[in-house]
Parts: structure tokens; C-alpha cells; sequence
């Protein structure tokens, strides 16, 4: 893996970080339902832990940039410093040549070359100072940089204790439902046996009660047959007396003959009804 390489303009460029994903766990078809949860927390708790790795290398490769940073300024500064000595001594030289020549021609040329001396070191303070700037608006990036990260793995930290007492009260609460639902179960699971029991104990009074039943309702029936055949035997008899009793009075008159023929149906009305109020009884 390459290092961080400084621009011309002094700035650090670290690569590109990959991201890094976690695999989840994939848990047994058959698990329990206290398993899957616990493989699910743990995978969480391994992603988390993937992203604190991620941050670390980070920081380490910003404190690694920082460093090499400060290591080129301070051989920026010997070179710039080399450059103004050597300037100081070519002044030196300058000045001891212009004591030694002619004021004429020696006075013009040492002034030459003081203006130009002057103008190169004017030229060397300004790229000192450029430099310096860029040099502390890197220190202050990186500074600022690596307080963001600071406060994000601080913060990543809270955040996961604070996911764990979470994970950890609803594993409660469901190890108490599930409690709960198991008692009740068992409960459940009791009554019934009881009702079996119950059910057992009592099975052969309800079948005798049963068979009694069946004997009454049986008696029954045939008693209504026989009563219904007297009824319509006594209806035969009803029927056959009417005749007789009209074939003897037919020598009577027209207005005893009607008499006679309404008592007759008024008596098959009273034959009917009782026979049918036999037939229902």
C-alpha cells in the first residue's frame, strides 16, 4: 500500500480508503429463537468494531502525513536558509570586489548587484512566507481533521454502549415473555388433562344415562302406535254405526232425514277430532 504524497502547493493526499463490509452470519435453519438474536447482535457488534478499525487507520494515516509534512518544512526551511547564507556571502563578495575596484565602474556594478541581491531576497522572504502559510493551513486542516475524528470515534463509542443496553433490556423482556408464554402453556396444558380426566371419570354415567334414554323414548313410541291403531279401529266402528243407523231411517221424512244428516256429520266431525287428538297424544 502506497504512503501519502505532498502536492506542490504542500497539501498531504492520502489514498482513498476502501470501505469494509462486515459478512453477516447467517444462523441455523433449526436455531432457536434466543440463538438468532445473539448471532444478529454479534454481527452487529462486528460491523461496528470493522468501522472503529477503519477510523484508527484513518488517524494513523493523517499523524504519518503530519509527520512527513513537518519533516519536508523543516528541510524546505534549511534549503531556504542555505539559499539566503549563500546569498549573504555572494553580498560579502560583492562588497569586498566594490572596495577593491574603481568607485566608478566598481560604485555602478556593485550597485547593480546589490538591487539584485536585494530583489532575490525579497523574492526568497516572500516564498518563505507563502510557504509558512500553506504550512499552517495544512497544520490547521489536519488539526481540525483529526478532532472531527476524534469526536466521531467518541461518539461512535457512545453510540454503541448505548445499542448495547438496548440489545440488552429487549433481550430481557423477551426472555420474560417468553417465560411467561411457557407458564401458560404449561397451564394450558394442565387444564386439558384435567378435562380428560374429568371427561374419562364420567363417560360410563353418560353412556348409562344414554341407554336409558333410548329405552324411554322407545317405550314411548310404541305406546303412541298402540293408541293411534285403537283410535282409528274406534273411527271403523263410528263409520259403520252411521250406516246403519241411516239405512234404518229411511222411511222417515225429508225434514227428519236432514236432521238426522246433520247430527250424522256433526258426529264425523267429533269422530275426526277425536281421532286426530289421539293420533297427536
Amino acid at each position: 500500500m502506497d504512503g501519502p504524497t505532498l502536492r506542490e502547493d504542500g497539501r498531504a493526499e492520502c489514498a482513498p480508503t476502501k470501505p469494509r463490509h462486515a459478512k453477516a452470519a447467517r444462523s441455523h435453519t433449526g436455531g432457536r429463537i434466543g440463538n438468532q438474536q445473539y448471532s444478529a447482535d454479534g454481527d452487529e457488534m462486528a460491523a461496528l468494531q470493522a468501522e472503529n478499525a477503519a477510523l484508527r487507520q484513518r488517524l494513523a494515516d493523517m499523524e504519518r502525513v503530519l509527520a512527513q509534512v513537518e519533516q519536508k518544512q523543516l528541510a524546505d526551511q534549511a534549503e531556504a536558509l542555505d539559499d539566503i547564507s549563500e546569498l549573504l556571502k555572494l553580498a560579502e563578495m560583492a562588497k569586498t570586489e566594490a572596495t577593491s575596484f574603481g568607485h566608478n565602474t566598481a560604485r555602478d556594478k556593485m550597485r547593480r548587484d546589490i538591487q539584485t541581491l536585494q530583489a532575490i531576497l525579497k523574492k526568497a522572504k516572500a516564498e518563505r512566507n507563502d510557504f509558512k502559510k500553506t504550512i499552517k493551513q495544512t497544520e490547521e486542516k489536519l488539526r481540525l481533521e483529526m478532532e472531527k475524528k476524534h469526536e466521531e470515534g467518541l461518539k461512535s463509542e457512545i453510540d454503541q454502549e448505548i445499542f448495547t443496553r438496548i440489545i440488552k433490556d429487549d433481550r430481557e423482556k423477551y426472555r420474560a415473555h417468553v417465560v411467561e408464554l411457557v407458564a401458560r402453556i404449561k397451564s394450558l396444558e394442565k387444564e386439558k388433562h384435567d378435562v380428560f380426566l374429568w371427561a374419562k371419570a364420567h363417560q360410563e354415567i353418560y353412556v348409562q344415562e344414554m341407554r336409558k334414554l333410548a329405552r324411554a323414548c322407545a317405550k314411548v313410541k310404541r305406546m303412541s302406535d298402540e293408541s293411534t291403531y285403537e283410535a282409528k279401529v274406534f273411527y271403523h266402528d263410528v263409520i259403520q254405526l252411521k250406516h246403519v243407523v241411516l239405512s234404518d231411517a229411511a222411511g222417515l221424512d225429508d225434514e227428519r232425514q236432514q236432521q238426522q244428516q246433520q247430527q250424522a256429520k256433526d258426529d264425523d266431525t267429533r269422530c275426526a277430532a277425536f281421532v286426530l287428538e289421539n293420533t297427536a297424544s
